[in-house]
């Protein structure tokens, strides 16, 4: 689970924004909230909505993310500063993310420039005391005395951290070498920047939706059908391989993988399958009925920009084996219409009432104002991205306006300009 996340000095963002999944007081739907190990007063959130006007700054706020889960995972640093400021357009960016991983707190600190790491840092909390694994900064690198590893472990874990480059990640370059001993303590928080968040752009394909399509083919279709997208149901159609537009080098590199690869071009759907008597290709089309009942397919280039937009998301909102991830999208009401933004929102708060330990979260941004509602998400799981008069982007959460009651309409206080994040329209 994402717990904090602060950020500062990062496209539109000039001064630090802090953004937390903590549950404040609210009595609202506690039974979606989720308990954290070795905190008995604190509960994470499960959802939390991010609205503004354009260019206020919304979909910076998940390219923060995504942008140090990127450093994170390819080891390669990169700035995007404010470049508004003449001072800060060559100032450090600076990310800081707090998660459940393992059972366990951990805080990853990550401040670049455009050349080097000015600080990098871990601490995970044991027996509610901070521990922290390494510290870096340009000159110095050290690991706690009171981490658990083993005095060989903690000596090749040192060598390295004396000896990267400047421009290198140590979180990243550490999964390179098997050192015994020390995966408790270095590996949950770079499993959960790979495995566990999920970051969804405004005009993202879902890479591997074909392999998805073939293990529920029979749920994504009901889906389609439930969200009144005139689709009856979903088919895989046989099609021929040498017809496909697949080099033979894309085949062979598909002969030599693990499993099923998936070719999405652009808004069709194919599925390339290996059996024993070669590899075999599908296609997914969406079965209408005409106006005498008969079965009419469409390529999904036929169907209406949100009916393809549902389909990418419906892996992400609505994931049956209700893994534990965060998914972050950007735009989530793109080409959706406000009764199933609504809809596949309520999905989510429906999975966390009735799992209980799943540890699900859904972070999205939206200009739909139909979900600033105090009857589906809580006062804490609503924020508001506002363009101040210093030209940056600041993160407003609603939970800081005490005077604003569970019974009173929200949506109104916002539209009225009382609660920021509103566009400034000339006159």
């Amino acid at each position: 689970m994402l717990i904090n996340f602060t950020f500062s000095n990062f496209r539109s963002f000039r001064d630090k924004a802090e953004f937390s999944m903590i549950a404040g007081k609210g009595l609202l739907d506690r039974a979606t909230l989720q308990r954290m190990p070795g905190f008995r007063s604190m509960n994470v959130l499960p959802i939390s909505a991010i609205f503004g006007g354009n260019a206020s700054g919304k979909s910076n706020f998940v390219k923060a993310l995504y942008h140090l889960q990127q450093m994170v995972l390819s080891g390669k640093i990169e700035t995007d500063t404010f470049k508004l400021d003449s001072v800060l357009c060559n100032a450090p960016s600076t990310f800081v993310v707090c998660a459940l991983a393992d059972e366990r707190v951990w805080e990853y600190t990550l401040s670049v420039n455009n050349k080097e790491i000015e600080e990098e840092s871990l601490i995970y909390v044991k027996d509610k005391k901070e521990v922290q694994v390494f510290y870096r900064t340009r000159d110095t690198f050290s690991i706690d005395k009171s981490v658990d590893i083993p005095q060989d472990g903690r000596k090749k874990l040192e060598l390295i951290g004396e000896s990267l480059a400047p421009s290198s990640i140590f979180l990243h370059s550490v999964q390179t070498y098997r050192i015994a001993g020390i995966d408790s303590v270095m590996f949950p928080i770079y499993d959960w920047f790979q495995n566990t968040l999920c970051i969804v752009s405004a005009d993202s394909r879902r890479a591997a939706l074909g392999v998805d399509l073939i293990r529920r083919l029979e749920l994504y279709s009901d889906a389609l059908s439930n969200a009144d997208t005139g689709i009856d149901e979903l088919k895989l159609t046989k099609v021929n391989i040498e017809q496909l537009d697949i080099s033979s080098d894309e085949l062979e590199k598909f002969k030599q993988s693990e499993a099923k690869v998936i070719f999405n071009k652009e808004d069709s759907t194919l599925v390339l399958i290996k059996a024993e008597d070669g590899i075999h290709a599908y296609r997914c089309l969406s079965m209408h009925h005409d106006d005498n009942g008969n079965e009419v397919p469409f390529l999904f280039t036929d169907e209406s920009d949100g009916t393809r937009r549902l389909l990418h998301l419906l892996p992400t909102l609505i994931d049956y084996e209700v893994k534990p991830r965060v998914y972050v999208v950007d735009e989530l009401d793109r080409s959706l219409h406000t009764n199933l933004s609504r809809y596949l929102v309520e999905q989510q708060l429906k999975i966390a009432r009735t799992e209980a330990r799943n540890r699900q979260q859904l972070i999205f941004t939206t200009h739909d104002v139909m979900l600033m509602d105090q009857t589906l998400l809580r006062r804490d799981e609503m924020w508001a991205v506002e363009r101040g008069r210093d030209k940056g982007s600041h993160l407003i959460s609603f939970e800081d306006f005490i005077e604003i009651r569970k019974d009173k309409d929200i949506r109104r206080s916002y539209l009225t300009g009382h609660m920021g994040g509103l566009p400034r329209l000339a006159q």
